[in-house]
């Protein structure tokens, strides 16, 4: 919010938020309740994940915008991207990662992604696999965008997904008071990688005491009196 003023921040959900830290930005934010997607070309969703994937593929085609997920953390604005019509960021050698989305309204590039969920589109690598992971989320849009280069601009690894939720990646992201990053515009948390270790019980005193890189991060761009909530 900080790093871009007069933007307007969208929470979608479908239940009801409460809690200390929330109720901080809640005048900041607009909380849109949303139903989550249950089936895609007659295809039932299980997985949660997957049903945020459609979600914010379907919020974007018909909206436009900016997706991120909510443990990305920026150091710096996204501004000198919003003329470009599509824009993501190369996650290590996996694909390019849906974490952090910039789209057009009624992007091309969006557009074939979401037809791509449809197993008799013909492409190699598309069709939704409801017991898969991340084969339409991270591997397809990479394969998509060597056939619609003029419709997204892919970032390298660095932009957002760097370093990559491993052991090492997350010793360098949390723990390493030497590591730099200075062409990142700011990071992936790797939630479900970094909860139990780093994330699950991450409070003011730990901004203020650690020396890792994270933690510097964070006390470059939030006050004191933002981290301790006062």
């Amino acid at each position: 919010m900080k790093l871009h003023p007069g933007a307007r921040f969208n929470l979608y959900c479908n239940q009801q938020i409460r809690g200390h830290w929330f109720e901080k930005i809640a005048s900041d934010l607009v909380v849109v309740k949303v139903p989550a997607p249950e089936e895609i070309f007659d295809i039932p969703i299980i997985r949660v994940e997957h049903k945020s994937d459609i979600l914010r593929l379907n919020i974007l085609e018909e909206h436009g915008g900016i997706y991120l997920d909510l443990d990305v953390f920026f150091k710096k604005s996204l501004h000198d991207l919003l003329n470009h019509r599509f824009v993501m960021g190369i996650e290590a050698e996996t694909g390019l990662c849906n974490a952090v989305i910039l789209s057009e309204k009624g992007s091309p590039f969006l557009k074939e992604w979401l037809a791509a969920y449809n197993p008799a589109y013909e492409m190699a690598g598309a069709g939704f696999d409801p017991n898969g992971w991340s084969e339409m989320s991270v591997q397809f849009p990479k394969q998509l965008a060597e056939s619609y280069k003029d419709y997204i601009t892919v970032l390298g690894p660095d932009a957002f997904f760097h370093p990559i939720g491993t052991g090492i990646g997350l010793k360098e992201l949390f723990d390493s008071g030497s590591f730099q990053s200075p062409e990142s515009y700011g990071h992936h948390l790797w939630e479900s990688q970094s909860w139990d270790r780093y994330l699950s019980h991450l409070g003011p005193s730990d901004i203020f005491q650690r020396k890792g890189y994270f933690y510097k991060l964070v006390r470059e761009v939030l006050t004191e009196t933002e981290i301790w909530g006062n």
